[in-house]
């Protein structure tokens, strides 16, 4: 039975084949020609751009926007409006793939313009939740934040990325981000 948005997931590994069940994208989203449904595991199943089985009012553009900076060799991330548990596992999804194919070594996410409506236990398991998508530890990740709103929520995760053995940074700009990124 495929999971459905509003579903509990958690996972479970198969100890004869030592597989994990995938994730699963909770509601139909399109990014950047991206186009996932409801059901869809976090696989990179796409639709195609015609695909008929998908109802208009179920379209849901993406709050963040993920791009390659070549300058930089990182992917970066930005992020407006309210963001939630489900638009922080479809970025980072887009996020890890785009590593992926670059072999990017920086990333950088811009949450100025957003709000986090995320849980403390989402936070906590996220860090978990990227290596399951093939994020790598060694890459440096910049967050950038003005938004108060959202200083305990990042100031949390950097906490327990940092526990974890991933090198994250808070910054108040891009440039001082950008900076760190290079040294």
């Amino acid at each position: 039975m495929i999971p459905r948005a509003g579903d509990h997931c958690e996972e479970t590994r198969d100890t004869a084949t030592s597989s994990m069940t995938p994730l699963v994208i909770p509601a139909y989203y399109i990014n950047d020609n991206h186009r996932y449904r409801q059901g869809d595991a976090f696989t990179g199943i796409q639709l195609s751009a015609n695909d008929d089985s998908t109802r208009l009012s179920e379209k849901k553009m993406m709050p963040f926007s993920v791009r390659y900076n070549s300058e930089f060799n990182a992917v970066e991330t930005i992020f407006k409006g309210i963001i939630n548990e489900a638009d922080m596992q479809a970025q980072m999804l887009e996020s890890c793939a785009i590593a992926a194919k670059y072999a990017a070594s920086y990333a950088i996410s811009n949450f100025t313009a957003a709000t986090l409506r995320v849980s403390i236990v989402f936070i906590y398991d996220m860090p978990e939740l990227c290596e399951r998508m093939g994020g790598n530890r060694p890459v440096r990740l910049a967050l950038i934040n003005l938004n108060q709103e959202n200083d305990e929520m990042i100031g949390f995760y950097q906490l327990v990325s940092q526990n974890r053995g991933w090198n994250v940074q808070i910054f108040s700009n891009t440039q001082q981000a950008k900076a760190w990124l290079l040294t």
